[in-house]
Formats: C-alpha cells, sequence, structure tokens
C-alpha cells in the first residue's frame, strides 16, 4: 500500500513537472496543462518588448501621443483580464468577452485609430497553426465589433506558430496593438 501511494506521488509530480517544462509533448502541438481541459490564456501585447511596443510612444504619426495612450490602456485592461480561449479552440470565454468590451469602449474613445489582432497557435504544425491563429484572431475581432467598434478599424492576422513554439504563454496569444 505503501509502495503504490509512493509510487503514485512520483508519477504525479513526474506529470507535474513535465506539463510545466513542456516535456513529454506528445508531438500533437498541443499546450502543455490543455490536456486537463483548463481555458489557455492568451497574453496582449504587453508580454513584447516594451522597447518596440506602440506603448513605448513610438508610434510614427503625429497623433502618437493618443495612439501610445490608448496602447497603454489596452494593455493594462489586457493585463488585467487575459484573453482566454476554450482549450484547443477559437472559442473565447465569458471573462474574455467582457476584457474585449472594456476594450472596445477605450477604442471608441479613439474614433481615428486602428487596431490590429494578430493570433498564434502553438501547434508543430505550421498550417494548423496558422488556421487556429486566424480563428482566434477572427473571433476576437468579431466580439470587438459586436461590442461597437466600426468593421474597419480591426485587422485580424495569423502568425500562426513564428515565435511561439516552446512558450506556452505565447502560443496562445492574441496580441492587441495600435496601428496607423
Amino acid at each position: 500500500m505503501v509502495r503504490r501511494t509512493a509510487v503514485r506521488g512520483i508519477m504525479i509530480a513526474a506529470f507535474v513537472l513535465a506539463a510545466a517544462t513542456g516535456c513529454g509533448d506528445d508531438g500533437g502541438g498541443q499546450v502543455p496543462g490543455a490536456e486537463n481541459g483548463a481555458p489557455m490564456t492568451a497574453a496582449s501585447a504587453m508580454t513584447e518588448d516594451p522597447a518596440s511596443s506602440p506603448a513605448s510612444g513610438e508610434t510614427g504619426t503625429e497623433d502618437g501621443g493618443a495612439q501610445g495612450g490608448l496602447q497603454a490602456k489596452l494593455d493594462e485592461i489586457l493585463q488585467a483580464t487575459p484573453i482566454t480561449f476554450q482549450p484547443q479552440s477559437a472559442e473565447l470565454t465569458d471573462e474574455a468577452k467582457q476584457a474585449l468590451g472594456q476594450v472596445a469602449e477605450a477604442a471608441s474613445a479613439e474614433q481615428d485609430a486602428k487596431l490590429q489582432v494578430v493570433g498564434t497557435a502553438g501547434y508543430e504544425d505550421a498550417d494548423k497553426a496558422t488556421k487556429l491563429g486566424q480563428e482566434r484572431a477572427d473571433a476576437v475581432r468579431d466580439e470587438l465589433v459586436a461590442a461597437g467598434v466600426a468593421e474597419d478599424r480591426v485587422e485580424a492576422t495569423s502568425k500562426g506558430n513564428e515565435g511561439v513554439l516552446g512558450d506556452a504563454q505565447k502560443a496562445v496569444t492574441v496580441d492587441i496593438s495600435v496601428v496607423e
């Protein structure tokens, strides 16, 4: 009995360690932790290098201050409530929909600002990752439009698995940034 309990404890610890480090991936490109049914989180653009972020004030437009202020507001909203999806899908959680409502409200204050939504996915298969990344970006765009942002102000694209393989946080990222 003691032996079985000890073996179970070791197996659980090994599984947790493998899931946390990404070891033992079945090659299906699934993000570690997704197999337990918990929602996958998406970080906002704030996880990018701050020096290259529009929030740093480097927007390249005459109205850079207003757009930089909007980017800072978006980053604040998305840091407080990250965009989340159901595992291995583009279905937004209720929390994500609420956060996108706040994003839409902030964007409505800057009528000239355009938003770019870039989706990603951590699948090894580049085509599969690009497809899911686009579906996630489209889901975010559709939610923003439903919340009142004009459709011509939101561009949705995917960068597939580019720069996200092996990084569970970035693998489920949908970046939202202010563009010209």
